[in-house]
């Protein structure tokens, strides 16, 4: 290799370094100020089956800020991250109870509650027995 060849391959390392270098750094840039924008809530539910958790899942979907949510039935929680600038915890919580899960210890409206599918339906304090 002669000495001009030599040092375009050195030129183009460079180059191709300080490319991949700046790259990461937007990227760390950019995930770094995400975490300013969104925040996790985790909410205690009456969630109980797989079908619960595709009714939560999907109707957080279509929440207003709302990136991801995730229920997790062993621990009866929902995790919602949001952007805080859209929504707040008190309007995903309400989300929650219109969909007929208990949020945080509140129960939903019965309405609410009777549109479920009857295997989403927990015990709840008014839940009437007499319907299984």
């Amino acid at each position: 290799m002669d000495s001009e060849q030599h040092f375009k391959t050195q030129k183009t390392m460079k180059t191709l370094t300080t490319f991949v270098f700046l790259f990461a750094f937007g990227i760390a840039t950019v995930a770094q100020g995400n975490d300013d924008k969104f925040a996790t809530l985790q909410i205690e539910t009456s969630a109980v089956c797989d079908m619960c958790v595709a009714t939560i899942e999907k109707g957080f979907a279509f929440e207003k800020g709302v990136k991801n949510a995730s229920v997790n039935l062993g621990e009866n929680t929902v995790s919602v991250t949001y952007r805080k600038s859209k929504t707040d915890p008190e309007a995903l919580r309400s989300a929650l109870l219109k969909m007929g899960y208990a949020a945080d210890g509140v129960l939903p409206d019965k309405k609410d509650y009777d549109n479920l599918h009857h295997c989403c339906k927990a015990d709840l304090p008014f839940h009437d027995h007499g319907d299984h």
